[in-house]
């Protein structure tokens, strides 16, 4: 842990493919019944069924829509992955990496489908909630690209160190908004 860095416990869940109703729960009653509210972070792959899981925990799904006010966690803040950490990031000497060795890979047939699916629906349409996430999506769309979280190991200090730099900017950005 960095110096400065928040010492309260941090749970850190990782859940494969989509949500399940127990991870879901255990979501809401942490961001609800803790004072103060910790932070409710996620991080997902940066295609559209990454968007997809993450609209699930934050909003609730389609499928269990009469439970969703029971398990929808609305404080969920995307930490990543997103474009920047991809495109626009530069190793330590300043020269940006090339995306064959970022682990950039180009969308499939499927992926379109479901990020152009996604943009008409809620939270990503025009006028949606979120217009990072639908921004998100169009960038995607337009680059042809997406990457999975396995891209950022590559990285100095890997997935970890990563992690580590988004959740003190998240701390000091939390400091700053009260």
């Amino acid at each position: 842990m960095s110096p400065g860095a928040d010492t309260r416990p941090s749970p850190r869940i990782k859940a494969k493919g989509y949500p399940d109703i127990s991870t879901r729960a255990f979501l809401r009653l942490l961001s609800v019944s803790i004072y103060p509210a910790p932070s409710i972070l996620a991080l997902v792959d940066f295609d559209p069924d990454g968007l997809a899981i993450m609209t699930t925990y934050k909003y609730g799904s389609s499928n269990l829509s009469h439970e969703n006010a029971s398990l929808s966690v609305p404080s969920l803040r995307w930490l990543g992955i997103k474009v920047d950490d991809l495109v626009f990031d530069n190793d330590s000497t300043g020269s940006s990496q090339a995306g064959e060795n970022r682990g950039i890979l180009g969308m499939s047939k499927r992926d379109r489908m479901k990020a152009t699916n996604l943009l008409n629906k809620e939270p990503f349409t025009e006028e949606g909630a979120e217009p990072e996430w639908r921004s998100a999506l169009q960038t995607m769309l337009m680059l042809n690209i997406k990457a999975e979280m396995e891209s950022l190991s590559g990285r100095d200090g890997g997935l970890e160190g990563w992690t580590e730099e988004k959740l003190l900017a998240e701390q000091k950005r939390r400091k700053r908004t009260g």
